[in-house]
């Protein structure tokens, strides 16, 4: 993942040095009015240094005025200590989980990039197709996502990710989820893997009804500290790991 990262956004990536050594480094996504900080990772001989700390304020310093989210582990007080100290607040609860495959007739096409409406002014995912990436949606553009699945992408072994999904209904989003289990079938895959921020009741709502079964739970983070696209309403798939 760090390597198809740093290819396509280098932008958004820094590493730490000590002694001329690489000891760490943050990894993140650029889209557009928001930025994903993560994964950072420090070599653990070169812990409790300051290079945590380093990495996070380079990015902040690079991501400027925009938004910055990141998805870290509830139960962690040395990350939550880390992100509080620089101006993140703890939001809510995001789960992650899988669905699986089933074999139908494929509804899915291929797709560019459409900034939904009314979900985040400058939200712009449009950077992310590349290395195993690739946007799909429904035939009428009533809902859209940006999937990754083969070793050049972010996705396990056996899996279709879904980094991004939108649907303008919830019927859209259930028939996208369909549309995602019949093209992870039919690439041979076993499961699609979808991330939800759970204050979007509504699309957690569907996501499990269409039979997704929660696998792991972080927190996500905001800075500044606004909803953003985590409101009730908003039919939003997506995790920020």
């Amino acid at each position: 993942m760090p390597a198809r990262r740093l290819a396509g956004q280098p932008g958004s990536c820094f590493v730490a040095v000590d002694n001329g050594q690489v000891v760490g480094s943050v990894v993140g996504l650029d889209w557009g009015s928001v930025w994903i900080l993560g994964p950072l990772t420090v070599d653990p001989a070169a812990q409790a240094r300051g290079h945590a700390r380093a990495l996070v304020e380079a990015f902040l310093s690079a991501a400027g005025d925009r938004l910055v989210g990141l998805w870290t582990f509830p139960n962690s007080v040395k990350h939550l200590g880390l992100y509080h100290s620089v101006g993140f607040e703890s939001r809510s609860l995001v789960a992650v989980g899988l669905m699986a495959a089933a074999k139908g007739d494929q509804s899915l096409v291929p797709a560019d990039w459409q900034r939904p409406d009314g979900v985040f002014a400058g939200l712009d995912l449009s950077r992310e197709p590349g290395g195993g990436s690739q946007i799909v949606g429904l035939a009428d553009g009533a809902a859209l996502a940006v999937v990754q699945h083969g070793a050049a992408s972010e996705a396990d072994v056996d899996q279709l990710y879904c980094k991004f999904a939108w649907a303008s209904d919830g019927s859209a989003l259930a028939a996208l989820l369909v549309g995602l289990r019949t093209m992870a079938a039919g690439l041979g895959l076993g499961q699609v893997k979808l991330g939800v921020n759970l204050a979007r009741r509504a699309a957690h709502r569907v996501l499990r009804e269409a039979g997704w079964v929660p696998r792991l739970v972080g927190v996500a983070m905001h800075r500044p500290d606004v909803l953003a696209w985590d409101r009730a309403e908003v039919l939003v798939l997506d995790d920020w790991q």
